[in-house]
């Protein structure tokens, strides 16, 4: 097989994401939506925003919204102390977010022999925000949609929140 059909198979069976953490659950989102990774900056308040909303950061001249990854999904408040990592993001329409979370992982090329559709018995929030999941020996993560994810920042009509009565479970294990 010539080397350029061979790389064409391995680009299809394989794609590039960037891990973090928020709870128990690891997260990928696509490496192409990521732009960088921040230590959390001076927030300034947004008086009437969803309780999902910290604020707004100025990031060398860009105002770009920090939501609260932990918030957002109706998970209680970091245990182990204050989230400092940022990941910002950009969503479909091309508008910049911060996403405060726990951990910060690595960028991995996603080996499809691992990947598979969003199980049903993940937390109802993960399937929602979920395109599938990845597994590997010590942790299943899964593979977020950056838009999925923001929609539950806006609040749906008689909620505080975008998520309603959904709440996180337990992380899926394997």
């Amino acid at each position: 097989m010539s080397d350029s059909v061979q790389h064409e198979r391995e680009s299809l069976h394989s794609s590039e994401f960037f891990s973090c953490r928020v709870g128990q659950q690891w997260l990928g989102f696509p490496v192409d939506q990521v732009l960088e990774v921040i230590v959390q900056q001076q927030l300034t308040p947004m008086p009437l925003a969803p309780p999902v909303v910290l604020g707004l950061i100025n990031l060398r001249g860009r105002i770009i919204t920090e939501v609260d990854v932990r918030k957002l999904v109706n998970m209680d408040e970091n245990e182990t102390g204050k989230s400092t990592h940022v990941v910002i993001v950009q969503s479909g329409q091309g508008e910049d977010v911060g996403l405060l979370v726990d951990e910060v992982g690595e960028v991995a090329a996603m080996d499809m022999q691992h990947y598979e559709n969003t199980p049903d018995t993940l937390a109802p929030v993960w399937r929602q925000i979920g395109e599938g999941v990845l597994k590997s020996d010590d942790r299943v993560t899964v593979i977020a949609n950056v838009d999925r994810l923001l929609a539950l920042s806006l609040p749906e009509e008689g909620t505080a929140g975008g998520l309603g009565d959904a709440t996180v479970e337990q992380p899926l294990r394997h």
